[in-house]
């Protein structure tokens, strides 16, 4: 898989076991398995994808875990001043909209059990996550559902 734009030397590249990704992704499972160039070479390129995001992607495809959770300090707090906290927020619903792409139904799952923790842990939700999954998922998309649940409940 090659990440971002740009020449195909300068990009990065991320690689996987076919069988594996096959399994967890429908969007990969169809292009390895059709009639396109993507099932004989092998080569995905995906300009638009975050090298960061996939990587927790990636992760999660070998480990079946996601490796975003920060250690809670004595005195969480939804914006602290460490980037690190900011950048776990700003993480999670691009890890679900990458899995919606991807059609990985279980990478989702792990994404939304992340974030139920999350909000629980912290119990507060960010308000920028409604305008960011309202502008890049389908509407009957369960995150949706779920970010609405948490500001009505």
């Amino acid at each position: 898989v090659l990440l971002g734009d740009g020449p195909k030397a300068s990009r990065e590249t991320k690689l996987f076991h076919r069988n594996l990704l096959m399994s967890v992704s429908g969007f990969f499972a169809a292009g390895l398995t059709s009639s396109f160039k993507e099932a004989s070479t092998g080569l995905f390129e995906l300009e638009e994808e975050d090298s960061a995001t996939f990587s927790v992607f990636e992760q999660w495809v070998y480990r079946n875990r996601l490796f975003i959770k920060k250690p809670i300090t004595s005195s969480p707090d939804l914006f602290s001043d460490t980037e690190d906290d900011r950048q776990e927020w700003e993480c999670l619903p691009r890890l679900y909209t990458l899995g919606e792409r991807l059609d990985a139904p279980r990478f989702k799952d792990a994404v939304v059990s992340a974030i139920i923790e999350k909000v629980n842990e912290s119990k507060v939700v960010p308000d920028n996550w409604a305008s960011y999954v309202y502008q890049n998922t389908v509407p009957a998309c369960a995150l949706r559902r779920l970010i609405v649940d948490f500001h009505v409940f």
